[in-house]
């Protein structure tokens, strides 16, 4: 009879034993048949079980079942764990700590190489902003050609101000070979910010080489120029979007600015003129050429407020009746301002000026009352 008894006992963990290992073949089968809530049920008992809880192919089953409830684009499934995309992730992590080098852990390492991004997909859509960057820097690792990671790690470590890691991998991602022209003024921003205008201009230069067409790329490489002082380079940089754009007026109207500075008064007043002639109710081009004709009106006026009565006797009239022309020049491009912007300062004060020494006294009058009104 005791032998009896110890063998029912032993038939009784065998039938355990099997039953177990069992969860895992289910979990399989139902995974197979697209049957995820049932994969699930069987491989969350198989991940606690004494016998099965420490096998490679046990966490790696549950990492490809619970990707797939994460991928799941019926609905059906996609609710049973909202945190799938981690727990897939984590399960290939087991597979591979409890049975290293097994054919199994071999397969959850390729896993892995996929779960890096989806899980720090997963970590940025809730914040998590540390360790999303980490797991897209692993993604990266596994995939080093693969630009998707770069990017979200580029922008994720935005995310947290850690722009040298930023810069890292839109540099990787340049290198490699990106589409989007957008990465190149990220980059050239960052640099900027970090005071290293030279590593920004290189990288715009880059950019337009790779994409002529791109405005908002040689947009940013002119404004770097400016910023840096570099006008002769700026108002190369604008020649070639003149001739790239010849009915773009803001190019031409730049120009003119730059013009202005080199002390080229005549060519600034040209691309003034194109630049009205392609855009006349641009308000800034007509502010231009005005306040290019006001100025000379107002030197002059300066000068006869400096002048003495013996050299006023000499010379006021002659000059007062230059100064006239001068404003009379400007009055039209500032009353077309006026037409454009009514509560404009810039453009009210010169005008306002203008018409009393053009002594037009009813429209001074009504200039100076809207001013006031203004103030």
């Amino acid at each position: 009879m005791k032998k009896l008894i110890f063998l029912s006992l032993f038939n009784l963990a065998v039938v355990g034993a099997f039953a177990q290992g069992g969860a895992v073949t289910s979990a399989v089968s139902f995974q197979q048949q697209g049957v995820l809530d049932k994969a699930k049920e069987q491989i969350d008992k198989a991940t606690v079980h004494e016998k099965t809880k420490t096998k490679a192919k046990t966490w790696y089953y549950r990492g490809e079942i619970y990707r797939g409830i994460a991928s799941d684009q019926t609905g059906m499934y996609s609710k049973l764990d909202t945190n799938a995309t981690i727990e897939a992730y984590e399960a290939f992590k087991k597979a591979v700590e409890v049975e290293p080098g097994s054919s199994f852990a071999k397969k959850a390492e390729e896993g892995l190489k996929q779960m890096h991004f989806f899980a720090g997909a997963h970590k940025y859509k809730n914040a998590d902003y540390q360790n999303a960057l980490a797991l897209f820097n692993l993604a990266s690792a596994a995939s080093p050609q693969d630009t998707l990671p770069l990017l979200y790690a580029g922008i994720t470590a935005q995310q947290i101000k850690d722009y040298d890691q930023a810069a890292k991998n839109f540099e990787k991602l340049i290198e490699i070979g990106t589409t989007m022209p957008d990465i190149y003024t990220t980059l050239a921003s960052i640099y900027r910010s970090q005071n290293k205008n030279d590593e920004a201009l290189e990288v715009l230069k880059k950019g337009t080489q790779k994409f002529p067409e791109d405005k908002a790329l040689k947009s940013e490489e002119f404004n770097l120029y400016i910023s840096t002082g570099k006008t002769a380079e700026a108002k190369a940089n604008l020649e070639e979007a003149m001739k790239r754009e010849p009915n773009n007026a803001t190019y031409f109207l730049n120009y003119g600015l730059l013009s202005e500075q080199t002390g080229e008064p005549q060519k600034a007043q040209d691309s003034y003129k194109k630049a009205l002639e392609i855009d006349p109710n641009n308000l800034d081009a007509n502010l231009s050429m005005g306040v290019l004709h006001y100025n000379k009106g107002a030197d002059i006026s300066k000068k006869l407020n400096a002048m003495d009565l013996k050299q006023y006797q000499k010379d006021g009239k002659k000059m007062e009746d230059q100064m006239k022309v001068h404003f009379k020049e400007a009055l039209p491009f500032f009353q077309k301002a006026y037409s454009i912007d009514q509560t404009n300062l810039t453009v009210l004060q010169p005008l306002v000026s203008i018409y009393k020494v053009l002594e037009m006294k009813e429209d001074e009058a009504k200039i100076q009352k809207q001013i006031e009104s203004l103030n």
